[in-house]
């Protein structure tokens, strides 16, 4: 079996689109990714989510839409051929991340089938797989949806929306205020809570009653305090790996050499409060590992890039993730889909960003092809 990156008719190399008012370029390609691999990764986000359940001491009741954001390796150079770049097998690197709050590719994936839907009818679509994760935990409940303030664009939740109601699923958007006052009895938060107040995308009167409200009704994307939030990246931890705890750790922290090293807030979102110490003076960087010392919920974390790939007889280079999602169950993960992202490599390197909401391109729904190298028609299936 092969992974392929979206369709041949959408990647027409040099050919631009245009989604709102924003040009967007496309790129002609596809990877592969052995069965081996393929079930690596998978047991890989299944050992992780096994490992903080258990630490998180949480029970059956958990309910969520979980990302785990994984660093890809390409094995051998991208070759160019008749059904656009060949970009080699892909093995999984490392994690660096895991979002348990509806993360905004999904929403990024509605938009793009709206805008090009001859092109999304070849691919598989997040939204959909979602839905089907969604009626079959939920059934047809009608579900409310509330959003924070930094999740995603109204244009692209409208397409969302659209989509799910075809699927069957019935969601209607609400504000934090209107949820509080109808108290409905299923609730999806679309949003990061952090009760530290510094990183939570909505106002911590809201988040207090979203906590204890949910002792009542179903939260979907269950709201934990923040020392047990599966997002927190503090349980992704290597050994070489500081979590800003004690003095201690604060003197290991400065003692490190600060362009190996970055500094994240370990509930952060969209790449906020991030420090990258190549990007900063010695000084710099260590006045901020101070000072995230004293808010504490910080981490120094080795810096681990995603791949540069540089496509044979062109000049153009660009990076990408790959991001496996699943519908969480108490301690059980059922696969949705993945999605991909993309970035030119000169912006990555600048910002070292490659969130879609700060501008990062969306590369999207990966499929399963059988062991063949051409693009037929035939409807594909997710892994």
């Amino acid at each position: 079996m092969e992974l392929v990156l979206l369709k041949k008719d959408l990647f027409a190399e040099k050919e631009s689109f245009c989604v709102g008012d924003k040009n967007i370029r496309a790129l002609q390609g596809y990877f592969k990714m052995s069965e081996k691999e393929l079930k690596r990764t998978v047991e890989t986000a299944e050992n992780l989510w096994d490992m903080i359940f258990r630490i998180s001491n949480l029970d059956e009741s958990f309910r969520a839409h979980i990302r785990f954001d994984f660093i890809p390796q390409f094995l051998g150079v991208p070759q160019k051929t008749e059904n656009g770049y060949y970009l080699g097998n892909l093995v999984i690197k490392d994690t660096y991340e895991i979002n348990t709050h509806s993360p905004e590719c999904m929403s990024c994936d509605a938009l793009f089938e709206e805008s090009f839907p001859e092109i999304a009818r070849h691919t598989p679509s997040a939204t959909r797989q979602l839905a089907k994760g969604l009626k079959k935990i939920y059934g047809k409940e009608k579900i409310s949806m509330v959003k924070g303030s930094a999740v995603t664009r109204d244009t692209w939740i409208n397409p969302l929306k659209k989509i799910l109601k075809e699927e069957g699923v019935d969601v209607e958007l609400i504000s934090p205020e209107k949820a509080k006052e109808k108290q409905p009895s299923l609730l999806w938060r679309w949003g990061n809570i952090d009760f530290s107040g510094e990183y939570g995308e909505f106002d911590n009167g809201f988040q207090e009653w979203l906590f204890e409200a949910q002792k009542e009704i179903s939260v979907f994307n269950t709201v934990l305090k923040k020392e047990d939030d599966p997002a927190s990246k503090g349980f992704l931890k290597k050994s070489d790996e500081i979590i800003l705890r004690t003095d201690d750790d604060l003197k290991k922290a400065l003692s490190l050499e600060k362009d190996d090293c970055v500094l994240k807030p370990l509930l952060g979102t969209s790449g906020k409060g991030i420090v990258f110490g190549e990007k900063v003076s010695k000084s710099d960087f260590d006045k901020a590992v101070e000072e995230a010392y004293k808010k504490r919920g910080y981490g120094v974390f080795r810096k681990n890039l995603l791949p540069k790939i540089n496509l044979n007889g062109s000049d153009f280079c660009f990076t990408m993730d790959f991001l496996p999602s699943f519908f969480v169950v108490g301690s059980k993960l059922e696969y949705l889909y993945t999605v991909v992202r993309m970035e030119p490599w000169e912006s990555y390197r600048k910002n070292l960003l490659i969130n879609v909401l700060q501008g990062g391109g969306y590369g999207g729904t990966v499929a399963i092809e059988n062991k063949r190298e051409d693009f037929s028609n035939e409807k594909k299936q997710p892994f």
